[in-house]
């Protein structure tokens, strides 16, 4: 046969292995000096900057960046979006050698650029990754599911490792000795991320080309209108907001006022570990041995009420001064992040997965966290109280959540059990109740 069936299998994963490490190394640039970002610049600057990367970054991503991948492939949307991420790194030396108005120009700028990047080189990621997937499995001849948990392993160990990596390597480097240093050598590999993967990547294929294409009005219609339709939808948006929230409050505020600047990169490397523990220990169990999702759901928001909450009771020196209780409280942060990232989405694909507007609920899920992330920014860049303002609106929000998802989740049990009664209708009595079981969800 010609096409797909006749390429190597072992060829398909080093292009996909090639185009997570060019991926991942472009993202873990920004992911490295956005939790820098605050005690490099003043309060006001860093915050309204990373407020502007994060609105853009949610309004490319819902709106028109699947019209991009539409138009051009998804190997040249996402080489588009990793040349104009490159504007992140790189804006950092330009403001380190100015000051003033001239340098929050230069930031404000390379954060709106860098955030119509992440939204069209993350929705490119997507198309490129389930045509490999697809291509895999057709040379291969394995079930779509063994192709997609294959390389969705494979991009979470480049994604998760060179995170923690380029992290570490701002603390072991000594950041506030060699900032200039960092700053050039991880715009270099921004920009050489970028080249290798516009030179040795190779096209997915003509799967990678079939996107969602919908105007943005449409869209915005669409991902109001779903509130509507399912309640659910709504009743998990505090839960989307609360890591919003919590990320705005962890790099604009925490990192900045309770850690040494050479800590910064320590401490969230061990927090990216510990959400990739978490989420993969969590779903090892719920695989195995049937612990419901909602176990995962609930430890991960109480771990960001808890984070909030410690910075309510305990003042700023006296969290300084307990080196054991920091990394304890950036542990729990890790593990709200792990359930978030990983359990929230199955949680989303479980309730509405099956449902005819699951387009417009999954796009909610970058819209609500999105905007709580440029949100906290902006207000924690304003507020005259910070400390109290971030803290309080994480807690209130982790606590709305949870009554929001347990109210939610006991809606989709509630509404799974009726469907299964319809569907048994019919059954015997001694048969209905020996199939019901099995039907309900965890």
């Amino acid at each position: 046969m010609a096409g797909v069936d006749e390429e190597e299998p072992k060829s398909i994963v080093w292009n996909f292995c090639v185009m997570a490490m060019c991926f991942s190394a472009n993202v873990a640039t920004c992911t490295a000096l956005i939790p820098l970002a605050s005690s490099v610049l003043n309060k006001q600057e860093s915050g309204i900057n990373t407020a502007l990367l994060y609105s853009s970054y949610t309004l490319t991503a819902t709106l028109w960046a699947d019209l991009v991948v539409t138009k051009i492939g998804a190997k040249w949307a996402m080489f588009t979006g990793l040349v104009l991420f490159i504007c992140y790194s790189t804006s950092y030396i330009g403001m380190y050698h100015t000051t003033g108005q001239e340098r929050w120009i230069i930031g404000a700028i390379a954060n709106l650029v860098s955030g119509i990047g992440a939204g069209i080189m993350w929705t490119a990621q997507a198309a490129f990754f389930n045509a490999s997937a697809r291509k895999y499995a057709q040379a291969k001849g394995v079930a779509g599911e063994q192709a997609t948990a294959l390389f969705a392993s494979l991009f979470v160990i480049f994604y998760l490792g060179l995170e923690v990596l380029l992290n570490l390597a701002t603390s072991a480097a000594h950041f506030d000795e060699h900032r200039l240093l960092i700053f050039i050598v991880f715009s270099a590999i921004a920009i050489g991320s970028a080249l290798i993967f516009g030179i040795m990547v190779r096209d997915a294929g003509d799967g990678d080309k079939h996107v969602l294409n919908v105007s943005p009005c449409s869209k915005i219609a669409s991902s109001t209108r779903v509130y509507c339709l399912d309640a659910n939808v709504g009743l998990l948006a505090p839960y989307n907001m609360t890591f919003g929230f919590a990320a705005a409050f962890l790099n604009q505020y925490a990192n900045a006022h309770v850690l040494d600047i050479n800590q910064v990169g320590w401490f969230t490397a061990l927090l990216v570990s510990s959400g990739f523990l978490f989420s993969s220990v969590s779903g090892c169990l719920g695989k195995h041995t049937g612990v419901p999702k909602a176990v995962p759901m609930l430890l991960g928001v109480f771990a960001f009420g808890a984070f909030a909450l410690l910075f309510l009771c305990i003042d700023n020196h006296g969290l300084k001064s307990r080196t054991w209780l920091l990394v304890l409280m950036y542990i729990g942060f890790g593990i709200g992040r792990g359930a978030w990232e990983n359990t929230m989405k199955a949680v989303f694909a479980d309730f509405f997965g099956q449902e005819d507007y699951r387009t417009a609920a999954f796009a909610n899920i970058p819209m609500q966290n999105g905007f709580a992330a440029a949100l906290g920014f902006a207000m924690l860049a304003k507020m005259p109280n910070p400390r109290a303002a971030g803290a309080s609106a994480v807690l209130a929000c982790a606590i709305v959540g949870a009554v929001g998802y347990v109210i939610a989740n006991v809606r989709f049990a509630r509404r799974r059990i009726s469907a299964d009664s319809h569907r048994y209708k019919g059954a015997p009595d001694d048969t209905s109740e020996s199939l019901l079981p099995s039907e309900c969800p965890t």
